[in-house]
């Protein structure tokens, strides 16, 4: 019985101890629904401006600088692509039941939320990386192009799909 005990107790502490790593909470998930709702509204009324000042503002500048322009303008330019896209019905799902949670090696909390978007009637699975830098969550649509410059912003970030 108190073989039994022990293992029982190295288990809850193992447990307790290993949920700690993860800083990942309730809160942030919160955060993320609630995010992700602002997300569709704003994809709804065609407000590109919510989505690209919600970006992870390091992808930004890494983005800005292989642009070879200023950060101001490389939001610009994103916000006048959504834009561009006005005429098209768009609408965006994300299965947060899916969401996979990841922490760098610095203790940096990162998401991926599986998506579907559809255009005019064409849905297209994706994802939504979604990243915890200084306290706030930014956001931006996964693709595999995306990858370098993601590590490049955030060198802590290895696992990448």
């Amino acid at each position: 019985m108190k073989s039994i005990k022990n293992r029982l107790f190295v288990a809850v502490v193992g447990a307790l101890l290993s949920a700690s790593a993860f800083a990942y909470d309730k809160n942030d998930e919160q955060t993320i629904r609630q995010d992700i709702k602002k997300m569709k509204q704003a994809v709804k009324e065609k407000n590109g401006k919510v989505v690209v000042d919600m970006m992870p503002e390091p992808v930004l500048k890494e983005m800005a600088k292989m642009l070879d322009l200023p950060v101001a303008d490389t939001k610009k330019m994103l916000v006048d692509m959504t834009q561009s896209m006005a005429d098209f019905e768009i609408k965006m799902q994300a299965d947060l039941g899916k969401i996979k949670v990841y922490q760098s090696k610095t203790g940096r909390d990162y998401v991926f939320v599986p998506t579907v978007t559809t255009v005019s009637g064409v849905a297209v699975k994706g994802k939504l990386f979604g990243v915890k830098d200084q306290g706030k969550w930014s956001y931006m649509s996964w693709q595999e192009r995306h990858k370098n410059m993601v590590k490049k912003a955030y060198p802590d970030i290895q696992k990448l799909p």
